[in-house]
């Protein structure tokens, strides 16, 4: 009787460890309609997000900057993707910059602690622009529009889908050993 149970004492985990496996559980990217997945691996960020996948300007206008991936898409879709320093994902300490700033008036739209929205004003003229955080396993990202170049003026409607795929960004699936 002692020997039935040491048997099955040896052999119980052998077959628990043989049934389990090494299953590798891929989740299904989700994108949704009018937009399409972007790989940035290439550009030096294991990520992936989703940009919008239009009829007018089918060419995605992607590059590796010194300020991030930078992704351009037509004239009113241009951002920003980059790990996030300490001082960059401190959207408060964001806010006391965009005070500081004597380029036109800025006020904060929106504000929470992953997204900061606001409008910069010349006059009667004002444009928008974002900074959103993501974090992802141990590393801090974040996407924000290119208002480095001075072409890119946003309205409301071009933050909001810049935004959405700010919130999309998420880690890429790794890649298969090779054997």
């Amino acid at each position: 009787m002692k020997r039935i149970f040491i048997l099955a004492a040896i052999i119980v985990p052998m077959i628990w460890t043989a049934c389990s496996g090494n299953k590798t559980e891929s989740t299904e990217d989700i994108i949704p309609k009018g937009m399409k997945a972007l790989d940035l691996k290439a550009m030096g960020y294991p990520v992936k997000i989703n940009v919008p996948d239009s009829n007018y300007f089918p060419t995605i206008d992607s590059s590796a900057t010194a300020n991030g991936a930078n992704i351009r898409i037509g004239q009113h879709f241009d951002i920003l993707v980059n790990f996030a320093t300490p001082e960059d994902a401190d959207l408060e300490k964001q806010k006391g910059l965009l005070a500081a700033t004597d380029a036109g008036v800025s006020t904060v739209l929106t504000s929470d602690s992953f997204s900061l929205v606001w409008e910069t004003k010349f006059g009667d003229t004002g444009y928008q622009h974002f900074i959103h955080i993501v974090k992802i396993g141990k590393d801090n990202y974040f996407v924000r529009d290119n208002n480095n170049n001075i072409e890119n003026q946003f309205k409301k409607a071009d933050i909001d889908k810049m935004m959405e795929s700010a919130k999309s960004l998420r880690a890429r699936p790794v890649d298969a050993p090779k054997s």
